[in-house]
C-alpha cells in the first residue's frame, strides 16, 4: 500500500481522516502522520522535507467559473500531486487550494528538487473541466527537518514563510527556507528575469565540440552545445540556467530552436566548400512528450535540405528507456537519424533491453575517462562497455577526453572516437571551417 493513495480499508482510520473532495489525507491525519514521521527520522538520524504548496491565482478560477468547478479543478490537482509523488511519499490538503508532500528519508537537497520540478511541471499542464482548458501555476516553499525545525509547527511556519517567498519572486517556482531567503528569493527572480529577456532577445547560441577519430586524426562529427551570450555577462555556463530552464517549463522551445540551428549550421558548412558534418543535439527527457517533435525535425530537415543521416540525438539512459518514448524514437530513426545515449554508464541501465532499443551510439561519461588511468576496476569496466556495444554494432565516443594518456588508453581498448579539450574546446560556429580543414 502506498503512503499517498487511500486504502480500501482502514479501520483504525475513520473517514475523516481523508478528504472528501480530493481523496487526500485530511489535516487530522496530517498531523498524526507527521509526528510519526519526526519520531522515526529523529530516531534513524534521517532528514525529510515539508513541500508547502500553494496554487498561484487560484481565487480567479472560483471567482470566473463558480465554486463547483473550482473544486473539480482540485480534484485534478490532486491527482497530478499523486502522479509525481514517489512511494514513500505522503500528501495532504491542508484546506483549500493549499497542499504539502513530505518527502521522506531526504539524503540531500538536489532529491527534493527532483520532486518539486515534477509537481510544477504536473500542474502547469493545461487541465480541461467543462470544455474550459485552464492553466495554473504553483508556489511551494521546502523545510528541512531537523535542519529547519524539530516538531510540526516550525516546519510549517518555515515552510509557509519559504512559499511566501517564491511568491513574491514571481510565482511557479519553489524557495528553500533559510535565514538568507531574502537574498536568495532576489537572486532567483534576478535570475527568471534575464532568462525571460534571453529568449525574447534571441541571446542563446551554439558552440560545437569536435569529434576526432582516433584512426585518421580527422574529425567525424560535433556536439551541438547550448551556450547564453549575454550582451554584459557574456558566455553564462550552462549550469547557471539549465535547471530554471526546466523550472519555466522551456525545454521544447529552447530544443526546437536548437534542433533547427543546428540543420541551418550544418547546411551553412556546407555552402562554405565544407563536406557534409554529423551533428548531434541534446534533447530534454520532456521533448518526448512533445507530439509535434517528429514534425519539428521533419520540417528542419526539409527546410534546410541536409541529409537526415548528419542529425543526431543524444538522450538520457533514462529517456530512453521511458515507457512511450521508443516509439518516438523509432520514427525518428525511421527518418535517418542517428540516435545515441548520453552519459553511459551513469543511469541505471538495463543491459538486457539495449539490444531492442532504436539505437546507434554510446557515449561514454566523463567519470570513467577521467578514473580509468588509476583504477583498474573502471578501465575493466570501460572495456566491458566497450566490447558489449562493438557485439551490438553501435559506435562509441568518449566524452571529456583531456590528455593524450587518456586518449591513447582508449584507442587501446578499443574506442577509435574521442571528444574532449585534449583535441578541441567547443568552438563558435564561425571557426568550425578553419579548425576542419587544419585536420585534412
Amino acid at each position: 500500500m502506498t503512503t499517498h493513495q487511500k486504502p480500501n480499508a482502514q479501520p483504525t482510520h475513520s473517514l475523516s481522516y481523508y478528504d472528501n473532495l480530493t481523496g487526500l489525507a485530511h489535516r487530522l491525519y496530517y498531523q498524526e502522520r507527521l509526528d510519526c514521521l519526526i519520531k522515526t527520522a529523529t530516531r534513524r538520524k534521517e532528514q525529510f522535507a515539508f513541500l508547502f504548496i500553494d496554487l498561484d491565482n487560484f481565487k480567479d478560477v472560483n471567482e470566473r467559473y463558480g465554486c463547483q468547478f473550482g473544486d473539480q479543478f482540485l480534484h485534478l490537482i490532486a491527482q497530478c500531486l499523486k502522479s509525481v509523488a514517489r512511494e514513500v511519499d505522503f500528501i495532504a490538503r491542508l484546506g483549500g487550494d493549499q497542499f504539502c508532500i513530505i518527502v521522506d528519508n531526504v539524503v540531500d537537497d538536489h532529491d527534493v528538487i527532483k520532486v518539486i520540478n515534477r509537481c510544477l511541471q504536473k500542474i502547469k499542464q493545461p487541465l480541461t473541466i467543462e470544455q474550459h482548458q485552464v492553466i495554473l501555476s504553483a508556489s511551494i516553499g521546502v523545510a528541512i527537518f531537523p535542519r529547519d525545525g524539530i516538531n510540526e509547527n516550525d516546519l510549517f511556519n518555515a515552510a509557509d514563510t519559504a512559499m511566501q517567498q517564491a511568491k513574491q519572486s514571481g510565482k511557479h517556482g519553489y524557495v528553500f527556507y533559510s535565514k538568507n531567503k531574502l537574498n536568495a528569493a532576489t537572486l532567483h527572480r534576478e535570475k527568471v528575469y534575464l532568462l525571460e529577456e534571453a529568449f525574447k532577445q534571441k541571446q542563446f547560441v551554439l558552440y560545437y565540440q569536435p569529434q576526432l577519430s582516433m584512426t585518421n586524426r580527422k574529425v567525424v562529427g560535433m556536439e551541438a552545445l547550448v551556450r547564453w551570450q549575454h550582451p554584459i555577462l557574456g558566455i553564462v555556463s550552462p549550469d547557471y540556467f539549465l535547471d530554471l530552464i526546466e523550472l519555466l517549463d522551456l525545454q521544447t522551445e529552447l530544443g526546437n530552436w536548437v534542433i533547427n540551428t543546428a540543420c541551418e549550421q550544418i547546411a551553412d558548412w556546407h555552402r562554405l566548400g565544407l563536406p557534409y558534418i554529423p551533428v548531434a543535439v541534446n534533447l530534454y527527457p520532456d521533448q518526448f512528450q512533445d507530439h509535434h517533435l517528429v514534425q519539428t525535425v521533419k520540417q528542419a530537415l526539409h527546410q534546410t535540405g541536409i541529409p537526415a543521416q548528419y542529425l543526431g540525438l543524444e538522450v538520457t539512459e533514462s529517456a530512453m528507456q521511458t515507457k512511450g518514448h521508443i516509439d518516438v524514437f523509432k520514427q525518428l530513426r525511421d527518418i535517418g537519424l542517428k540516435i545515441a545515449i548520453d552519459d553511459f554508464g551513469t543511469g541505471f541501465s538495463c543491459l538486457a533491453s539495449l539490444k531492442q532499443l532504436p539505437l546507434d551510439c554510446l557515449k561514454i561519461d566523463k567519470i570513467f575517462i577521467d578514473d580509468m588511468l588509476y583504477n583498474s576496476h573502471t578501465a575493466l569496466l570501460l572495456g566491458t562497455i566497450i566490447g558489449l556495444a562493438h557485439a551490438l554494432d553501435y559506435s562509441l565516443v568518449a566524452e571529456g577526453v583531456e590528455t593524450e594518456e587518456q586518449a591513447l588508453k582508449l584507442q587501446h581498448l578499443g574506442c577509435e572516437i574521442i571528444q574532449g579539450y585534449y583535441f578541441s574546446k567547443p568552438l563558435a560556429a564561425k571557426d568550425v571551417p578553419a579548425f576542419i580543414k587544419s585536420t585534412l
